[in-house]
């Protein structure tokens, strides 16, 4: 993590960004998404990892789970990696309708992450890449406040539980 990113502290969850990264956002998925908001530091991106795997197992959701995971945690480390500064904060958000599960990370920078060709020994530049190996689909949606959302869709084999959430 680089010196732009700030240190551990305390996530503030009721921030009016929440308000703000959804206005004009990309249609829900779920009638009820599961979202947190996270500070840009690098403890965040464990704290997402661990947000996602918890609703997806309050969801019934075992079926690429660990790919959902991986993907949500490479898009919290871009989040907290390169967005600009001022954006202090990230929002991450899991929906789940009709046999599709997206993952979306919301932050305040309008410009879009740029996938690299790290070479053989480079230590990192692969996150992007991984995205789009494992998921269905990705993309980034502007939004109109000056922000994007990133997102991951996977496709899955809804149980009885996560049917009931669809």
């Amino acid at each position: 993590m680089s010196s732009k990113a700030k240190q551990c502290t305390l996530a503030d969850t009721d921030s009016p960004i929440v308000d703000r990264l959804f206005v004009g956002g990309p249609r829900t998925l779920s009638a009820s998404p599961a979202a947190q908001l996270f500070m840009r530091e690098a403890c965040s991106v464990r704290r997402a990892r661990g947000f996602i795997a918890r609703t997806l197992h309050h969801w019934g959701v075992t079926e690429r789970a660990s790919d959902v995971i991986l993907c949500a945690a490479e898009l919290a480390a871009n989040a907290c990696e390169h967005t600009q500064p001022g954006a202090d904060q990230f929002l991450v958000r899991v929906l789940l309708c009709q046999g599709t599960l997206r993952i979306e990370v919301h932050d305040r920078d309008p410009r879009h992450p740029a996938r690299r060709n790290p070479g053989e020994g480079a230590s990192s530049g692969r996150g992007l890449i991984l995205v789009k190996g494992l998921a269905d689909h990705y993309g980034v949606d502007p939004k109109p406040a000056n922000g994007k959302a990133v997102w991951a869709d996977f496709d899955i084999t809804c149980t009885r539980e996560c049917a009931a959430l669809a």
